[in-house]
């Protein structure tokens, strides 16, 4: 088979419910997969050698009319614009000076309520709201995924941010239990202070960690690490 030289030969070929493979000579309603499994010839191989533009599909009339209607389906405006706040909401924000565009401002507060709970923007209550709720015994990440609270990364970026604050969340930290500290993976200095002074007194790990309220593997880890900023510093 030579390739199409008008489009309306293409045309006439694409209009069935099933189109021809032009290789082999059979029917299916789209070629190109067909054309890569069977004859070892990519899509745009297929078009380019029979004279199709790179651009068509190659499949029948049926199915590309059932694909623009789930298209139509899927891709509502709404969609569409929580998909624009989503995967570019930062430079969008940028670049309209902190604010969402119009056409993505309503995408951006019903997915601020189906995370939060709420759609105003995060501020001092909300970090003095999770501090609370860890001081009341919750874990860092239990409290993030408290309903109405700030997510992980939110409060990560406000830690960080201000050093004064940076300041007191680790002075609150210190003040835990130890046994709600290694419950989130973050033991303090205080913690490694108390490991220091039991060991020069003898103790085992699993007298430590009973004392303490911890794994025996979270002081065997402590344990480990001293050792080695020891060797670090003596081979300096």
């Amino acid at each position: 088979m030579t390739a199409f030289e008008t489009s309306a030969e293409v045309e006439a070929y694409l209009s069935g419910d099933r189109i021809t493979c032009l290789i082999c000579g059979r029917s299916f309603r789209g070629v190109c997969h067909h054309a890569a499994k069977a004859h070892g010839v990519s899509a745009t191989e297929y078009k380019l050698r029979f004279g199709i533009a790179v651009t068509r599909g190659v499949c029948g009339a049926g199915t590309r009319a059932a694909m623009r209607a789930a298209q139509k389906r899927i891709c509502t405006p709404e969609v569409v614009a929580e998909r624009v706040v989503r995967l570019q909401g930062a430079r969008q924000l940028r670049r309209c000076g902190g604010e969402y565009p119009p056409y993505a401002r309503d995408a951006a507060a019903r997915m601020a309520i189906r995370s939060h709970g709420r759609e105003r923007k995060l501020d001092e209550r909300d970090f003095a709201a999770v501090v609370a709720a860890i001081r009341a015994g919750q874990t860092a990440w239990g409290a993030c995924h408290t309903a109405g609270l700030p997510g992980c990364a939110w409060l990560y970026q406000q830690i960080v941010a201000d050093p004064a604050r940076r300041a007191a969340w680790d002075a609150m930290w210190e003040s835990l239990p130890f046994k709600q500290q290694a419950a989130s993976k973050k033991l303090g200095r205080r913690f490694a202070d108390a490991v220091a002074e039991r060991r020069a007194l003898g103790m085992s790990y699993p007298k430590i960690a009973a004392d303490l309220g911890v794994s025996e593997y979270a002081v065997k880890c402590r344990c480990s690490r001293a050792y080695r900023k020891r060797k670090k510093n003596q081979d300096r």
